[in-house]
C-alpha cells in the first residue's frame, strides 16, 4: 500500500503486509519526497482492549520514564517491574475521576511485547534500536493504557524506530512481525510468563 507524497511531512509512506503460517510481518517505509532534507522518525501502533494484559521484558533499569500524574479528573494507572517483566496493574479510575491512565517509555531487555486478549496470545517482535539513536522525546517500546468511566478503554503497544535524517529521496523503514496464536481466556500470570517464556524458547 503506498500513500501520497504529503506536503505536510515531506514523506510518501509505503506499507508491505506478508502472512506465513502464523506470523504477519508488517513493514513500513518513509521516503524523502522534497528537496531538502527532513527528519523523523517511524512507528507502529498496536491497539488492544483497556483491560488486556501486556508484558515487555523489563528490569528497573529498563523503563526511562512514566508522563501522567494524577489530578482532579484523573488517577494514574499502577505498573510492576516483576520477574524480569513490566506491565501496568489495570483498574477503573476511583469514584468521581474520569479515568485512570498512564503512558511509559521503555528500552526494553528484549526486542518484543507480548499480549493476551480474548483468548489469544499477539507476540509482536522488533529491531533494537540503541537510545542514542532514538529522538529524545521517543523511546523504543512506548505503552500507553487508559481506562475510563465511560468505558472507552484503550491499551496501545508502541514500537519506535530511529530517529533519522533523510536527504532527498532517501528511504527508511520500520519492521516489526506479529505471532498469534491460542491462549486460554484465564491464565494467571505465572502460566503466561511461562507461555511468552516457551514461544521465545527460554
Amino acid at each position: 500500500m503506498a500513500g501520497p507524497p504529503s506536503p505536510v511531512s515531506g514523506i510518501r509512506l509505503t506499507k508491505e503486509i506478508s502472512l506465513a503460517d502464523s506470523q504477519v510481518t508488517f513493514i513500513v517505509s518513509a521516503e524523502n519526497i522534497r528537496d531538502t532534507s527532513v527528519q523523523w522518525d517511524l512507528w507502529m501502533n498496536t491497539r488492544l482492549d483497556g483491560y488486556a494484559s501486556f508484558y515487555v521484558p523489563a528490569d528497573s533499569e529498563h523503563l526511562d520514564w512514566v508522563s501522567m500524574k494524577a489530578d482532579e479528573h484523573r488517577d494514574v494507572m499502577p505498573y510492576s517491574i516483576q520477574d524480569g517483566y513490566f506491565t501496568f496493574h489495570t483498574s477503573a479510575p476511583s469514584e468521581g475521576k474520569q479515568q485512570r491512565v498512564q503512558k511509559a517509555f521503555l528500552t526494553p531487555r528484549e526486542p518484543f511485547i507480548a499480549a493476551f486478549d480474548k483468548g489469544q496470545m499477539l507476540l509482536i517482535e522488533f529491531e533494537p534500536v540503541p537510545v542514542h539513536r532514538m529522538h529524545p522525546e521517543h523511546r523504543l517500546v512506548e505503552i500507553y493504557n487508559q481506562v475510563r468511566a465511560d468505558e472507552q478503554n484503550l491499551l496501545e503497544l508502541e514500537v519506535h524506530g530511529a530517529f533519522q535524517a533523510l536527504q532527498p529521496g532517501e528511504r527508511m523503514s520500520l519492521q516489526e512481525t506479529w505471532t498469534v496464536s491460542r491462549a486460554k481466556a484465564a491464565q494467571s500470570r505465572a502460566q503466561q510468563l511461562n507461555r511468552i517464556q516457551t514461544a521465545m524458547g527460554n
